[in-house]
């Protein structure tokens, strides 16, 4: 009887937590997050590459695409800016996100060791948005 009244307790904070989250609109920020890499990746399928994965997870880590350009294995961390005429592209993505993203590539790699074969590349692409018009602008090599 105590387990049970434990679980029901546990599913009723797990419940109150769901609703917190919601009402605060986090849910839109991933919504957003997704649409945009959703945007990058159709692009870069109209430009022959062959994506691989969407969102890979490692542990806590996240790609947002792996694609394939060649014979380049390419990991793609995907941003969206407003815009911002003092934006700075280079400071986009933090050297935390740099190494999250190399565990992230080493992750899959071991995981699927069939793109072994493959030259490792990691891209930015960011989506700005200028009055409406979405522009896309890709660094390729963007780190190491």
């Amino acid at each position: 009887m105590k387990k049970e009244s434990l679980t029901f307790f546990k599913y009723i904070q797990c419940l109150q937590f769901h609703e917190q989250l919601f009402s605060t609109g986090m849910n839109t920020t991933v919504e957003k997050g997704r649409h945009y890499e959703t945007i990058a990746a159709e692009k870069l399928q109209s430009d022959h590459w062959r994506i691989v994965e969407r969102n890979f997870r490692a542990h806590r880590y996240e790609a947002d695409i792996i694609a394939v350009d060649g014979r380049d294995l390419v990991f793609v961390e995907v941003k969206f800016r407003k815009n911002n005429d003092d934006f700075d592209p280079g400071k986009s993505i933090t050297q935390k996100k740099m190494k999250n993203i190399r565990f992230c590539a080493k992750y899959f790699l071991q995981i699927h060791p069939e793109y072994s074969d493959y030259y490792c590349r990691f891209d930015t692409i960011i989506l700005v948005n200028y009055g409406g018009e979405i522009k896309f602008i890709h660094y390729k090599n963007a780190f190491y």
